[in-house]
């Protein structure tokens, strides 16, 4: 049975190892996975903005021409208005010459009158030309401002989009410097996958300039790729106008296979039709390598995994039987329990009785004897070390031997039981012969009714404490146990003996014998229930009728555990004298 446990565990050792393999090599291709994700982030974040900047950088030198356009035009209006005003001012003085020339003929060949009021007549005229020239000139000169206004205004456009326009040529020359410096190859072509321009990385991943590549392979990228899909591809990007990533296996101008994920991406105008593509490459071969020593572990592993299914179903098998002979095992252990009748047939009692796997360490003996005139019961409760299987075998030992010292040898006193006890222990397990240190601690009395109601209780504890309330007083007593255990070496506690503890009890006094599986009961918080606790339950229920006492116990058990599991074997007992 040992060699199939510690087979088992090996088994068991080997399986969380390969889990624990097979898991670091997942998290390590998630991280490859992760990181070409945030490069291929990264790029797409780029292509965008360099298509944005493009875009804007045409549409500021499309609006800078328009205007220098309507600067030209504005001059050119200007000076058209300045020549017919030249022109208008040299028709005033020609106009003013003949006027003169005319004033003198008039002067000799009118009269006085006639010529004051041709005189004034042409004064008259002069005044309406000089007024109306006055006036052209001044609308020439609003008009005039207003232009150089407008020029001003447009000149201060011209200078901020003059900076802008800065700005755009130097985010373009970094991203230039990105696209030259990056060691992903990229290649834009135009909407029918014609070559227009690869970067620096593509010649060094692949050996091909773009001139090469038209020459010896072909301009269009239906032609290159390997991709069999690859006319289908371009079709889906350009009519969805959405990106999309697939691989493809290139060869360089050196006869060398590269395999590489290519993220297809269109590239769209203000007007969101499709003009040009852009196929960034990304090596992966050390992806695939990497993918191709998993499919080999994975096989490994399946045939490993198999292999250990086979094994799993024979330990499953054997386990099934080593189960069935456990719980075989329950029964027989059972057995050698006495019936909580027989005790209640002199004493109110109730049994918490909760081994922590299927059979337990823990223990509870009751028998009874006549001797001359004296009529005696004898109730235990044993703690035997470990639980389970081995504790299971130690309670099957303890009970043959007390067995044995009272109904056969007629041992009644309860410190020469515990006695011979011991000894009888360390003779079985040949503790005497060998570094074994199992054993068992116990909570063992012997009862004598001595009255009407009034009986007297001899207690010897290994170790365990006997725990009682009489009618006269409201807190919990103690009997404590010697420092001293059945079974084991006991060189470290000296030549301590058993000892004989004597109690007078009365009828409606109780007693609780128990092993230390509740006090040593831990919570999520792994803190004990502990003895305080533990006395503070006996108290709390000690007016409660014992059937409901052992009730009341499970019920605050388990809601101080809250589901954590079961540390050792419990077993209390509760006796109320009649």
């Amino acid at each position: 049975m040992k060699r199939q446990i510690e087979e088992n565990r090996i088994i068991t050792e080997q399986n969380r190892q390969l889990a624990d393999e097979l898991n670091k090599t997942e998290e390590e291709i998630e991280v490859q996975k992760t990181k070409a994700a945030i490069l291929m982030d990264q790029v797409r974040d780029q292509q965008a903005k360099l298509a944005q900047n493009q875009l804007k950088l045409s549409e500021q030198e499309h609006e800078i021409n328009s205007k220098q356009q309507q600067i030209e035009s504005s001059n050119s209006e200007l000076r058209e208005k300045e020549s017919q005003l030249t022109e208008r001012e040299a028709k005033i003085r020609e106009q003013e010459s003949t006027i003169r020339v005319r004033n003198t003929a008039i002067d000799q060949n009118s009269t006085v009158i006639t010529g004051i009021i041709i005189f004034i007549g042409v004064i008259a005229f002069l005044v309406v030309l000089i007024v109306r020239a006055m006036r052209l000139r001044k609308l020439a000169n609003i008009a005039l401002q207003k232009k150089n206004s407008e020029l001003m205004r447009q000149t201060e456009e011209i200078n901020n989009q003059a900076k802008e326009l800065e700005k755009v040529n130097v985010e373009l020359e970094k991203l230039s410097i990105v696209a030259g410096k990056t060691q992903n190859a990229i290649v834009i072509m135009d909407r029918n996958g014609y070559f227009e321009w690869v970067n620096a990385g593509f010649t060094r991943s692949y050996g091909y300039t773009l001139q090469l590549l038209r020459n010896e392979r072909d301009e269009n990228i239906v032609n290159v790729s390997s991709n069999k899909s690859i006319r289908n591809i371009l079709f889906k990007c350009v009519s969805n106008k959405q990106t999309i990533v697939f691989e493809s296996l290139a060869e360089t101008r050196y006869g060398q296979k590269v395999a590489s994920q290519v993220t297809l991406s269109p590239i769209l105008n203000d007007k969101g039709e499709v003009t040009q593509l852009v196929a960034i490459y990304s090596d992966i071969n050390k992806l695939k390598e990497q993918e191709a020593a998993i499919r080999s572990q994975n096989e490994e592993l399946l045939q490993q995994k198999n292999t250990l299914e086979v094994q799993k179903n024979q330990i499953e098998e054997q386990n099934k039987h080593i189960k069935a002979s456990i719980y075989y095992a329950q029964t027989i252990q059972k057995t050698i329990l006495p019936p909580v009748e027989q005790i209640e047939k002199y004493f109110e009692c109730f049994v918490l009785f909760r081994p922590k796997d299927i059979v337990s360490g823990d223990f509870y003996w009751f028998s009874e004897a006549q001797d001359d005139g004296h009529s005696y019961q004898f109730i235990g409760d044993l703690d035997c070390t470990g639980h389970g299987v081995p504790g299971a075998f130690m309670s099957l030992i303890g009970n043959r031997i007390l067995n044995e010292v009272i109904n056969v040898k007629k041992t009644y006193s309860p410190r020469d039981i515990m006695d011979q006890l011991n000894k009888n222990v360390i003779k079985a397990l040949k503790q005497d012969q060998s570094t074994n240190n199992d054993g068992m601690d116990t909570c063992f009395c012997r009862i004598e009714k001595i009255g009407v109601g009034d009986y007297s209780v001899t207690f010897c504890g290994a170790k365990r404490p006997l725990y009682y309330f009489t009618s006269t007083e409201e807190d919990v007593k103690m009997l404590k146990g010697d420092r001293k255990s059945i079974g084991g070496t006991q060189q470290k506690r000296g030549n301590i003996e058993f000892t004989n503890q004597e109690v007078i009890m009365h009828s409606g006094d109780i007693m609780y014998l128990s092993s230390d599986g509740i006090i040593d009961q831990n919570d999520a918080d792994r803190k004990r229930f502990g003895t305080d606790n533990f006395l503070a339950m006996l108290k709390k229920y000690k007016n409660e009728p014992m059937s409901r006492q052992g009730e009341y116990f499970a019920m605050t058990l388990d809601n101080y555990r809250k589901g954590e599991e079961q540390r050792d074997d419990i077993s209390v007992i509760g006796i109320k004298f009649k």
